[in-house]
């Protein structure tokens, strides 16, 4: 369990710190925030912008993903009485999706009201300011959408991650190129499966932003 959670954290941390920019970019568009080019990315400083919540929140999503996936996925086999299979890999990210949802939505909102805010406010300050009005329950607005969305994009994440594992064209024979091949074939399994829930969820996702 310590394996999938410092390994979900830390791969989810570092994600957020490549990905920001995009995000930003996304968020705005996504909130209508097209009338003047330059508003969506104005200035070098925005590119960060939001960028505190997600790398403390996702780093604890990730974690919490990857280990209930892996248990959800023995749990399902043990109970369906069946080996590996698509359907029991969608369920298991479909459940782990689901049960991000306590760190996923207030971090989202979060995320998303401090890249869309002109002044460009922190991701602290929004929270304080969350709190401060509308107590615990405002950190959740919005999560029923953000659950339905993180549940079925982890669902077709780990599926298609595994498909394209399964029917990875190349092979190698050479055992020092083993590891470098290892590497490219995950990277490439990854973005697959990337690309397949992002387009499968991406119309929540607007509606969630």
């Amino acid at each position: 369990m310590s394996t999938d959670f410092w390994a979900g954290y830390f791969s989810g941390s570092v994600g957020i710190l490549v990905g920001n920019p995009w995000d930003l970019a996304k968020v705005r568009l996504q909130a209508g925030m097209t009338a003047a080019g330059s508003s969506i990315l104005p200035t070098t400083a925005v590119w960060t912008a939001g960028a505190a919540a997600p790398v403390l929140g996702y780093g604890a999503l990730n974690a919490l993903l990857f280990v209930s996936y892996n248990r959800s996925e023995c749990a399902l086999q043990r109970a369906l009485l069946t080996q590996k299979s698509l359907v029991t890999t969608w369920l298991a990210g479909a459940a782990g999706g689901l049960a991000t949802w306590v760190v996923s939505a207030p971090t989202e909102l979060i995320k998303c009201r401090a890249q869309v805010s002109m002044c460009q406010y922190s991701s602290w300050r929004i929270m304080r300011g969350v709190w401060q009005t509308q107590g615990l329950r405002g950190f959740y607005v919005g999560g029923l959408i953000t659950a339905v969305r993180d549940s079925v994009g982890y669902g077709f994440y780990f599926s298609s991650y595994e498909l394209a594992h399964k029917y990875w064209p190349f092979r190698t024979q050479r055992e020092d190129h083993a590891a470098r091949h290892d590497v490219f074939k995950v990277l490439l399994c990854g973005g697959f499966a990337g690309v397949v829930s992002w387009a499968t969820v991406f119309p929540l996702d607007t509606i969630k932003t």
